[in-house]
């Protein structure tokens, strides 16, 4: 089904539910569905130039080991302090130079490292005698100077062999029949040919997006590039896709020379100006010390703003394992970031106890020419959130329940309106959207034949940010 934006006096050519958001309709719904953070990464081990989901941060080492840009999908998975995304689609963009490693023994089989990458070329096999059975030999996979696995088979038995070592779930590699020389003990046979291809370049990146357009995201980060190049595809690519109703909230970022300069990364914020498009201009430290630039915490904040609830705000909130930031802004200059539509971290300290807290400063993007049909309310991450949820579920809602089911008439107009406000009033109990809910037809426009023009007032709430007090003495 087709979705997207919608604008008076337009027409669209697919069956679809299309929504037209304004300010005062900006929302979101189904919190079940939130915490998907997409990043494409460089490794040199895993599935390539396919997504792949992972739960956490186990299965991401598991699936793609700790090489390359690895470490900034396992940031994505920490989020918040509290909270963290469900679920990471990873890309691992790898070019066609990308290679297995081998290693053979020749005339009986090889083994072949089960994924392309460098990681391979660590591997060793050695076929050993077996003490236990004269007839028998092993076969033993090591990784560096670390056993990972270990098979028996009949010395005459290559078929044997090359069936346990391909039924194994588990294995690092998979093998195949050379001849029936008989298996006999050898010395300590390296893997090699490994190559991670990971010189990537923009089209690598064109493919890995291509591929997140088939897959629900709630946000969307990249691996620490900060390539203009990239980053004006990507912008160009999101543009596309969200004026087609795939609203991910992309989150970028610049490199620590470009976060010494905070003007710069206000500069990158103006020129996205975009509600979709997060900034941060500030990078993190974590508790091992590890530095790490704006662009690098992007994976991050986009697997803490993906893993909030609607009825929350990632304004004031801690980031997992961050405790210091690279570039302290001074007051002047978080206003002007703030001006600027750039996402800031700063340090809190307990003027008390002096414990220092790494929070945000507010939850916005970069969104800052207003108008009448799109308001300052648009600037708020927690908006954004909340209108592309809800653009997604009553989108998921007509494709199941409306489109070619219900009739064009006042039933089953009431029908849909009525699926809609269930909806609805399911976000404004959980305090999500106002409680001033309508939804009804347009005054404006004639609802004819299989089209029909709705109006959805559905008002975001925000959380307090700013407190004024005067006091009386």
């Amino acid at each position: 089904m087709s979705s997207g934006t919608w604008r008076t006096g337009e027409t669209k050519d697919r069956t679809g539910l299309y929504n037209w958001f304004v300010s005062l309709a900006t929302s979101r719904i189904n919190a079940a569905k939130k915490g998907v953070v997409g990043i494409p990464i460089k490794a040199d081990w895993g599935p390539c130039n396919q997504l792949t989901t992972c739960g956490d941060d186990t299965e991401i080492i598991s699936t793609f080991g700790d090489g390359g840009t690895v470490y900034l999908a396992r940031r994505a998975a920490k989020g918040g302090k509290d909270r963290k995304p469900y679920k990471l689609i990873i890309y691992r963009m790898a070019t066609a130079e990308a290679e297995q490693a081998v290693a053979t023994v020749e005339g009986s089989f090889k083994l072949i490292a089960k994924y392309k990458g460098e990681r391979g070329n660590h591997f060793r096999a050695a076929i050993t005698e077996n003490i236990q059975n004269e007839d028998c030999v092993n076969l033993c996979i090591y990784e560096d100077s670390a056993m990972v696995s270990k098979y028996t088979v009949g010395k005459n038995d290559v078929d044997a062999l090359v069936e346990a070592v391909n039924e194994d779930t588990e294995s690092l590699v998979t093998a195949v029949k050379m001849g029936e020389t008989a298996l006999s003990p050898t010395a300590s046979i390296s893997f090699a040919g490994g190559a991670s291809g990971s010189e990537v370049r923009v089209e690598d990146y064109i493919k890995a997006l291509t591929a997140f357009e088939t897959a629900y995201m709630n946000t969307l980060a990249l691996d620490g590039v900060t390539d203009e190049a990239i980053l004006t595809m990507v912008k160009s690519w999101h543009n596309r896709v969200w004026n087609a109703g795939k609203m991910i909230q992309l989150v970028i970022g610049g490199t620590h020379a470009d976060d010494k300069e905070p003007d710069i990364g206000n500069i990158r914020s103006k020129s996205c100006d975009n509600y979709g498009i997060i900034n941060c201009i500030v990078g993190g430290i974590d508790a091992a010390g590890n530095m790490y630039s704006s662009a690098e915490m992007a994976p991050q904040i986009a697997g803490a703003v993906a893993a909030l609830p609607l009825n929350a705000s990632i304004t004031y909130k801690q980031l997992e394992d961050i405790v210091d930031v690279t570039v302290e802004l001074t007051d002047t200059q978080i206003c002007e970031a703030t001006r600027a539509g750039s996402f800031v971290l700063f340090k809190d300290t307990d003027p008390e106890s002096f414990e220092v807290k790494v929070k945000v400063e507010r939850g916005i993007n970069t969104f800052t020419s207003f108008s009448k049909e799109a308001g300052q309310k648009l600037r708020k991450i927690k908006a954004i959130s909340t209108m592309a949820a809800i653009d997604y579920d009553i989108g998921r809602y007509a494709m199941n329940n409306v489109l070619g089911e219900l009739d064009n008439d006042a039933d089953g107009r009431a029908a849909l309106f009525s699926g809609v406000s269930q909806y609805l009033e399911t976000l404004a109990a959980e305090h999500v959207i106002s409680p001033d809910i309508l939804v009804g037809l347009s005054e404006a426009l004639v609802s004819d034949g299989d089209v029909v023009y709705m109006e959805t007032q559905a008002l975001t709430i925000d959380k307090i940010e700013q407190i004024f007090n005067k006091i009386y003495l």
